[in-house]
Parts: structure tokens; sequence; C-alpha cells
């Protein structure tokens, strides 16, 4: 496992697909299987995962470019869209797991971020260490459905907007 960019064109995960860290900085990235990397991190082009697929990542950092869950899930251990650059996460009725600890996730900064569709932002963690979920200023549109769905760990959620907030399996 090695360091991966794309800079320019294509991968299609249409099998199981295994790679180290990886780099989106233009072009697109489908999964109609598993994708799973490294730490990745996006900064331009299309991420889509679709039915069948899944993403896990070690740590997802949207820097800009879209997110696109067509039926299939976002997994990663913390998922960070924090930057004024604009961007698109669009849920469908997708989700994106989050299953560390520490901040699981950090949407601090929401300026030229677009939501769209009815999909959630899991937080699954059968741990005791606590866990920070920072949601942002999103606009009530664009707010997101935060499930904390398992664990035992303290919970902080900062300032923020939120759809809704479900406590199941908690």
């Amino acid at each position: 496992t090695g360091t991966y960019t794309i800079a320019a064109g294509s991968l299609l995960a249409n099998a199981p697909f295994t790679v180290g860290a990886f780099t989106l900085t233009a072009g697109n990235v489908t999964a109609n299987s598993t994708l799973t990397t490294g730490a990745f991190t996006h900064t331009a082009g299309n991420i889509t995962v679709n039915t069948g697929g899944t993403a896990n990542t070690q740590a997802y950092t949207q820097n800009g470019g879209n997110i696109i869950l067509s039926g299939g899930d976002l997994v990663t251990t913390t998922f960070t869209s924090s930057t004024s650059t604009a961007r698109t996460i669009q849920f469908g009725t997708s989700n994106i797991n989050a299953t560390s600890t520490g901040t699981v996730v950090n949407m601090a900064t929401t300026a030229n971020c677009t939501v769209t569709g009815t999909g959630n932002i899991n937080i699954t963690n059968n741990g005791s260490t606590a866990i920070t979920v920072t949601p942002g200023a999103l606009a009530e549109a664009n707010s997101i459905n935060y499930n904390v769905i398992a664990g035992t760990y303290p919970l902080t959620i900062t300032a923020g907007n939120v759809k809704s907030l479900n406590f199941t399996g908690y």
C-alpha cells in the first residue's frame, strides 16, 4: 500500500479495491463495490458511492469537490468538511458513518457547503472514550440528521445546527 493521487481521469472500483493514503485533486472516484483506503483527502472532483458499494476510509477530509452517495455509504473513522471552499455532500438516502473517538465529525466552517438528501451521519463506537461532534452552522434546509447509535462514551456536540438528533442505542 502506497500513497495514491488522482489528479485527472477516473478510478472505478467494480470489485473490492484497497489502497493506502489517497488524494483526489480532480477527476472521479466511483465505488460500485468496496473501496478501502487509508486517509482520504478530497480537494476537487467527485467521489460517488453507488448501491452495492461502500467507501471505507481511515479518515476522510473534504477540502472541496463533491461527495455523491447514490445508494452506498461512506464509512470512516473521522469525517472533516471544514473549509470555505465550495463543496457539496449529496446524501440521497445514504449515510456517512463515523466510527472513531475524539472529534469524529468536524464541520465547523460551513461557508460554501451545500447538503442535499435525507441521509444521516451515524456515530457508532462501542467504546467509552469521549467523542466530539461539531456540526457547524449550516442553514436549516442544509442541516444534517445525526444518529448516535452505539457506545457509552461522553458525547459533546459543539455549537451548530442539526436537523434531528437521535440517541437510539446509545
